[in-house]
């Protein structure tokens, strides 16, 4: 997984 798909992820599961 790049840093950038990791980022993504983090930032969907702050978002409700």
């Amino acid at each position: 997984m790049s840093i950038y798909t990791a980022r993504y992820c983090k930032w969907l599961q702050q978002t409700p």
